[in-house]
């Protein structure tokens, strides 16, 4: 779960359908649960959000000097530690 009332999370994806980002279908396995997936212009919007904030990142990093680039990441990795975020290791086979 996603930490959210199932009812929060069922008005949002009733939005994200609505706006043509999504799609909803039955789980095959177990008829109790629906699959939310991405459509063409979901996954489009997704990678346009991606590039642009990568763009403004790039720019903000730019200006600092190296010594201070190398504080952010450090600080970046500690940040996502706590977090319990995993590792860019563990991800990179899924393929993220």
């Amino acid at each position: 779960m996603l930490g959210n009332h199932p009812s929060t999370f069922s008005r949002t994806a009733d939005r994200l359908v609505g706006g043509g980002w999504v799609r909803r279908s039955e789980n095959p396995d177990n008829r109790r649960e629906t699959l939310i997936e991405l459509t063409k212009t979901g996954e489009q919007l997704v990678n346009q959000v991606t590039v642009n904030r990568q763009r403004e990142i790039t720019k903000i990093l730019d200006r600092l000097s190296p010594q201070d680039r190398d504080k952010v990441l450090e600080g970046m990795r500690v940040f996502a530690h706590a977090a319990g975020e995993p590792l860019p290791g563990v991800l990179l086979p899924l393929g993220m």
